[in-house]
């Protein structure tokens, strides 16, 4: 075998199979100037982007690559490194990176989005958050946000549709991650509808004014901000960013109660609750948050509902599990990492 061009470009690509990459990577070990046959200087050189890094920002990258090349590492690490390594210049060579800022970007360390919402009934559940604000989460939604918003916004992350009733708040923005769309409101009353699935994000505002912007901007670069007043609507391609702008016709003045009608679902940082929750919903997002298989018969658990916490460690799952089936006269066998509820023989 021998490294040539189309090799090399397999490899960049992650295309190679497993014996093929080996075999570049121990290449490329023993003889780091061959990282000049996968990206010439020439080539790094001659990137052309409206926002390029400088030629000392460029050089310092690839010098960095280099030097990790033809370190003393072990083979196992080097390999790895390596991995890396192509995939950034796969990037660089995209242009993803020209937009680097030189120094590290700095993300809020004190910022957990710990708290998920879960709606698996057909019901909306009304949510009170700790501004003040209310939210109302639609059926089959996901909600994703903080316990307690320490930083200076307040940042959501939504799948599915729901409604939010924002307490003004002028020093924290009020931001909402859906369907590749980021909407900022001070104090204001709007609905997302971001369902997975869907080709495109729609944001209608019933009160205030809000602004919609992508949520990745550096893969639409060219897109402005979407400015709504009351009583409009945007829907937003999420493929093309090219929106739609309309008048709305959903009703302004429903009002969202605090009180709860259907069964919730709480993953906290520290505690798992189940509010009349059914037991079907139960075990799917038990085997979505843990990662296992939950196996039942429907008629099993039929109409059978769960009200509980439960401190979240290591012992969580079991303790559920064991809890809801001694209620529900279940029967629990494990085998590797799948569940298998039934129930009692003498109940049958």
């Amino acid at each position: 075998m021998e490294i040539n061009r189309h090799l090399a470009e397999r490899f960049l690509k992650n295309q190679c199979t497993a014996d093929e990459a080996e075999y570049v990577a121990a290449q490329l070990h023993e003889n780091p100037d061959l990282l000049n046959d996968l990206l010439p200087e020439e080539e790094w050189n001659g990137l052309k982007d409206p926002l390029s890094l400088n030629e000392a920002k460029k050089r310092d990258i690839l010098d960095r690559i280099r030097q990790q090349l033809i370190s003393n590492a072990s083979t196992r690490n080097n390999f790895r490194w390596l991995s890396i390594a192509a995939s950034l210049m796969i990037l660089l060579s995209l242009g993803i990176y020209l937009n680097w800022p030189h120094k590290p970007v700095a993300y809020k360390s004190d910022v957990v989005y710990n708290l998920v919402k879960i709606n698996y009934g057909k019901d909306d559940i009304p949510l009170e958050i700790e501004d003040g604000s209310f939210i109302l989460l639609k059926a089959g939604s996901e909600l994703h946000y903080p316990e307690h918003f320490t930083g200076k916004d307040r940042t959501f992350y939504l799948k599915g549709e729901a409604r939010f009733k924002v307490a003004k708040d002028r020093a924290r923005p009020f931001n909402v991650h859906a369907g590749g769309t980021v909407t900022t409101a001070l104090g204001t009353d709007f609905t997302v509808l971001a369902h997975e699935g869907d080709a495109g994000t729609r944001i209608v505002l019933h009160e205030g004014k809000i602004v919609v912007k992508p949520e990745h901007p550096r893969r639409f670069v060219h897109a402005n901000a979407i400015y709504l007043s009351a009583g409009e609507e945007v829907l937003v391609n999420r493929d093309t960013y090219i929106s739609v702008r309309s008048r709305s016709k959903v009703n302004q003045v429903e009002e969202i109660s605090p009180v709860r009608t259907a069964g919730t679902t709480e993953f906290s940082s520290t505690a798992i609750i189940f509010k009349n929750q059914s037991l079907r919903n139960i075990y799917q997002s038990l085997g979505k948050e843990f990662s296992v298989s939950i196996r039942y018969k429907e008629k099993d658990i039929a109409d059978r509902y769960f009200t509980g916490s439960f401190k979240r460690d290591s012992l969580a799952l079991n303790q559920i599990l064991q809890e809801t089936a001694l209620l529900n006269q279940l029967h629990i066998e494990k085998r590797d990492s799948t569940y298998y509820l039934s129930q009692q023989k003498n109940n049958q």
